[in-house]
C-alpha cells in the first residue's frame, strides 16, 4: 500500500536519477527531455527504489523535503559532471590541435548541444563517444548511480561539501589530461611552426601566410593519421579515469576524505 512516506522517498530517487539523465553526455543528449527518456528515468528509479529504497522515517515539511530534493539534485549533477569532464578531455585536445592547425574559425553546428563546435574537436569527441559505448562506460555510470543510493541514502538533509572539493580537483586534472592527450600532435605542430619560421628567414620571397596555412593543415592531418594508434591507449586511460573519479566521488558522498590522483602518476 502506497503511503506519503513511500511516494516522497520515490520522488527523491526520481530527482537524483533525473538530474543524472538530464546532464550526462550520451544519456542526456538531445534538445528536449523527450518521452522515452522520462520513461527510462521512471523505470531505473523504480528498479533502484525496489532494491535499495525505504520509506522516509518521519513526516517532512515542504521546506525540509525541498532541501532533501536539492541534495539529491546536487548528487545527480555531480555524477553527470564527472562524465562531462571526461568528455571535455577529448574535446579540449581537439580544440588545441584545431587552433594550431589554423582551423579555429572552422566550426559546425552541433545538433546535440546546439552550439558551434570546432571540426577537429568534433572528430575527437565522436571517437571518444564511440569508444565510451564500446567499453560500456554508460554501464559504469549507472552502477555508480546505484552505489550512490547505498553510500549516500536519500532522506538526509546534509549536503556533503567534500563532493565540491573533489569536483574542483577533477576540473584541474581535466586540463592536464587534455594537454597530455593532444601532446604528440601539438609537439609536431610546434616543430612545424619553427620550420616555417626558419624558411621565412632563409627564403624571404616565400609567402609565409599562404604557404604556412596550407602546410599546417596538410601535415596536421598526416600527423593525426600517424599518431592515431596512440589514441587507443590514451582513450583507455581516460575511461579508467572515469571509473576512478566516480569511485572517489562515491567515497566523498560516504563522508571519507579522498584526494584525486594526479594524471599520469
Amino acid at each position: 500500500m502506497l503511503t506519503t512516506a513511500t511516494i516522497a522517498a520515490f520522488g527523491l530517487y526520481l530527482v537524483r536519477t533525473g538530474a543524472l539523465f538530464v546532464a550526462a553526455p550520451v544519456l542526456g543528449t538531445g534538445a528536449a527531455f523527450s518521452g522515452y527518456r522520462i520513461s527510462l528515468v521512471f523505470a531505473i528509479s523504480f528498479l533502484l527504489f525496489g532494491s535499495t529504497g525505504a520509506d522516509l522515517s518521519q513526516d517532512l515539511s515542504p521546506i525540509v523535503f525541498g532541501i532533501m530534493a536539492l541534495r539529491e539534485l546536487m548528487i545527480g549533477l555531480s555524477l553527470a559532471f564527472v562524465l562531462i569532464l571526461i568528455e571535455l578531455i577529448a574535446r579540449m585536445a581537439g580544440d588545441l590541435i584545431g587552433n594550431q592547425m589554423g582551423l579555429g574559425m572552422a566550426n559546425q553546428a552541433d545538433p546535440i548541444t546546439g552550439v558551434q563546435t570546432a571540426l577537429v574537436s568534433r572528430i575527437y569527441d565522436t571517437i571518444f563517444l564511440i569508444g565510451f559505448l564500446a567499453v560500456d562506460g554508460h554501464h559504469v555510470l549507472l552502477r555508480a548511480l546505484a552505489d550512490s543510493f547505498q553510500r549516500a541514502p536519500v532522506g538526509r538533509v546534509n549536503i556533503e561539501l567534500s563532493i565540491v572539493d573533489l569536483i574542483v580537483q577533477f576540473f584541474g586534472e581535466t586540463f592536464k589530461a587534455g594537454i597530455t592527450f593532444a601532446a604528440p600532435v601539438m609537439i609536431f605542430l610546434m616543430l612545424l611552426s619553427v620550420l616555417i619560421g626558419v624558411l621565412a628567414r632563409v627564403v624571404p620571397q616565400i609567402n609565409v601566410l599562404e604557404m604556412g596555412f596550407t602546410l599546417r593543415v596538410a601535415l596536421s592531418m598526416i600527423a593525426m593519421y600517424i599518431f592515431a594508434p596512440i589514441i587507443s591507449p590514451a582513450l583507455m586511460h581516460i575511461y579508467d579515469l572515469q571509473s576512478e573519479w566516480l569511485s572517489l566521488l562515491l567515497d566523498g558522498m560516504s563522508g571519507e576524505v579522498v584526494t584525486a590522483r594526479v594524471i599520469g602518476g
